[in-house]
C-alpha cells in the first residue's frame, strides 16, 4: 500500500511538472505580435511614450513579423506625405527593408522632445508602406504627453521663481444658438519674482481658440485671456477643457473648464 501511494504521488508530480513546462514555454506568435494587417503582424500600431520632459529623448521599438508566403518590402512615411523626411523631433530607422516569410524585423523609434515646440498631448501619424498585396499601407501612431522641464531648485531659487495665479477656472457660456460664437475672458497673474511665460493653450475638442493680451508677464503683471468657441455644426451640451502651459514650476499646466449648451436653430 505504501509503495502504491508513493507511485501515485510521483505520477502527480510528473504531470504537474509537465504542465509547468508547457506554461513556461515561449509566448505564442499572437502574443508577441497581437496586431495584424494583411500578411504582416506587429507588436503594436499605437506607440504611447507617456509623459516626456522637454529635455528628454525617448526610444521605442515596433516589431514586425511576416506570416505570409511572400517576402514583404517596406518603408516608412509621415502620414499624408510621400516624403521620407521626418520632423526634427522624430526619427524612424528600419532594421532592413525586406521581411522574408516567417521572419521578423523592427522599426527603431527615437523621439527627441528637445526639438519640438509643443506641449501637452502630441500625435504623429506614420504610414508603413509595404508590398503586401492585401493591405499595402499600414498606419501607426506615436503619441506623447510633453511636459516642461525644471531643474532642481534650492529653497532660495524656489522663493524667487515665477508664480502663476488664475482665480477663475470654470467659465460658463450658458445656452447659445447654433452658429453663434461664445466668448469669455479670464486673467492670469504673475505673483512671482521672475518672468512668467505662457507657452501655449490647447483644448480637448475642436472649435476653441484662445488669445492672450501678452505671453510674457513681468513680476506683478497680468494677461487677459479670451476664449472663443465656434458653435457651427455643434448641438447639445458642449463642454471643453482648456489647458494653459506655462513656465511655472508649481503650475506648468493649468486647466480651465468651458461649459455650455448649443441650442439647435438658425442664427437670427
Amino acid at each position: 500500500m505504501r509503495y502504491l501511494l508513493l507511485y501515485f504521488l510521483l505520477l502527480c508530480s510528473t504531470e504537474l511538472y509537465g504542465q509547468r513546462t508547457i506554461v513556461a514555454s515561449g509566448p505564442m506568435l499572437e502574443d508577441r505580435f497581437p496586431k495584424k494587417s494583411g500578411s504582416l503582424r506587429a507588436s503594436k500600431f499605437s506607440i504611447y511614450l507617456g509623459k516626456v520632459k522637454k529635455n528628454d529623448v525617448k526610444l521605442d521599438t515596433l516589431f514586425l513579423y511576416n506570416e505570409g508566403n511572400e517576402a514583404i518590402r517596406y518603408t516608412v512615411y509621415m502620414h499624408n506625405t510621400t516624403s521620407k523626411d521626418f520632423p526634427p523631433h522624430l526619427s524612424v530607422s528600419l532594421k532592413d527593408s525586406l521581411i522574408l516569410p516567417g521572419k521578423e524585423s523592427y522599426l527603431a523609434i527615437r523621439y527627441d522632445a528637445r526639438k519640438i515646440d509643443d506641449y501637452g498631448f502630441v500625435l504623429d501619424r506614420c504610414v508603413l508602406m509595404t508590398t503586401d498585396t492585401e493591405t499595402p499601407a499600414k498606419q501607426f501612431s506615436i503619441t506623447a504627453q510633453l511636459e516642461d522641464y525644471f531643474p532642481p531648485m534650492t529653497a532660495q531659487d524656489s522663493a524667487s521663481v515665477q508664480r502663476a495665479r488664475i482665480p477663475v477656472t470654470v467659465l460658463e457660456y450658458g445656452t447659445i444658438q447654433a452658429g453663434r460664437k461664445a466668448s469669455r475672458t479670464f486673467t492670469i497673474y504673475n505673483d512671482g519674482q521672475s518672468e512668467l511665460v505662457i507657452h501655449k493653450a490647447k483644448s480637448n475638442g475642436p472649435g476653441i481658440t484662445v488669445q492672450f493680451s501678452k505671453s510674457n508677464l513681468s513680476p506683478g503683471d497680468s494677461s487677459l485671456a479670451t476664449v472663443e468657441f465656434s458653435t457651427f455644426g455643434k448641438s447639445g451640451i458642449n463642454n471643453r477643457i482648456i489647458s494653459i502651459f506655462m513656465n511655472d514650476p508649481a503650475l506648468s499646466e493649468a486647466k480651465i473648464q468651458f461649459n455650455g449648451t448649443v441650442a439647435e436653430g438658425k442664427k437670427d
